[in-house]
């Protein structure tokens, strides 16, 4: 008589384990320009996996994800790829000419490494000198720019417009139009800022109705016409906080069930996940690391948190993150960081 326990109906945990598609499969990960910053993250984030940021305001946490959306825009013109960086943000301005700034110096960064100052961006399209890369939006968009701020619009670099096959507030960014209406592809061929820009997608979210609708039904129209390659949430605590009428049980449930979708989301479509939330100490928790309530989706769906903490030390300000937890990072390792002119660096 056959074994009942036999090969054919028992298998090793291994073998259970290589069997999952989900587990042997190639996860992508997505590597940082910054060598040390790679061997913090061990070469890279893990696509389809939700890695949450914290950090008290001015900590630097849009400034790590700024820097990792003008990486990411330069590496889909290095690779030719047709993806799109998707930027989702709530009550406030979006930072685009701090993402340009970051996005020319490391043009500029590229161009001081390679002679004659080209680079693989650029060489497809022209080279330009240092000052090019920049001063192609910088001038005659100027104004228009510091218009959209006064009348609290908010743009893309060159001309924004409404994309009409999306639902809510989403830009991206296009190419000026010629006479009879038709895109004109010159100005964005002939200045790298711009090319790296049309691939970004910004949204501005006003409250948790729109985010909802955002991730349950307008963001499936939108991964119909564009693949994506980073969404960025900038910065989830402060939609639930602000609304007086959610408890603290109801705020859980809300992060459970947002972290969860983002995470199916991520899954299905391949692309990696960055969440970005503001912690505001209180006094009734002076003696603990955290107010779990004021930020964290919940250890349990966050597959890595890290913490990013300022301090103020004579005449400098000392910067730090720290891995919280983490399903791929060794826990508790920390690293000082600092902000420059491109972006987010470690020190």
């Amino acid at each position: 008589m056959e074994d009942p326990m036999g090969e054919a109906t028992c298998r090793s945990v291994e073998r259970i384990f290589d069997g999952v598609s989900f587990n042997g499969s190639d996860r992508k990960k997505l590597q940082f320009e910054d060598k040390k910053l790679n061997r913090f993250f061990e070469n890279g984030i893990l696509n389809y996996s939700l890695v949450e940021v914290v950090g008290v305001s001015g900590s630097g946490k849009t400034q790590f994800a700024l820097t990792l959306c003008a990486e990411r825009l330069l590496k889909i013109i290095d690779e030719k790829r047709q993806t799109i960086v998707f930027y989702v943000y709530f009550n406030r301005m979006f930072p685009m000419r701090r993402l340009e700034e970051i996005i020319k110096s490391k043009l500029d960064s590229r161009g001081g490494r390679a002679q004659g100052g080209a680079d693989n961006v650029r060489s497809d399209n022209g080279a330009h000198g240092r000052g090019d890369s920049y001063g192609c939006f910088q001038r005659g968009n100027e104004k228009r720019m510091e218009q959209r701020e006064g009348s609290g619009e908010v743009g893309k670099h060159g001309e924004t417009h409404h994309d009409e096959r999306h639902h809510g507030d989403t830009h991206h960014g296009e190419a000026p139009h010629d006479e009879v209406g038709h895109p004109d592809p010159k100005p964005a061929q002939n200045c790298p800022v711009r090319r790296a820009l049309q691939n970004l997608y910004i949204q501005k979210i006003n409250d948790e109705k729109d985010f909802f609708q955002l991730i349950k039904r307008d963001i499936h129209y939108i991964l119909k016409h564009h693949q994506i390659s980073l969404l960025v949430v900038d910065s989830l605590n402060s939609l639930f906080n602000g609304n007086d009428n959610l408890d603290l049980y109801r705020k859980c449930q809300l992060f459970t069930e947002v972290s969860q979708s983002l995470k199916q989301l991520a899954y299905e479509n391949n692309f990696f996940l960055l969440v970005l939330n503001s912690w505001q100490p209180r006094r009734d928790y002076i003696h603990f690391s955290f107010n779990i309530f004021d930020y964290v989706i919940n250890s349990s769906f966050s597959n890595t948190i890290i913490i990013f903490k300022k301090r103020k030390r004579k005449n400098e300000i000392d910067r730090r993150m720290t891995i919280k937890c983490s399903e791929f990072l060794r826990m508790y390792k920390s690293m000082r960081f600092e902000i420059n002119d491109s972006g987010f660096s470690v020190s």
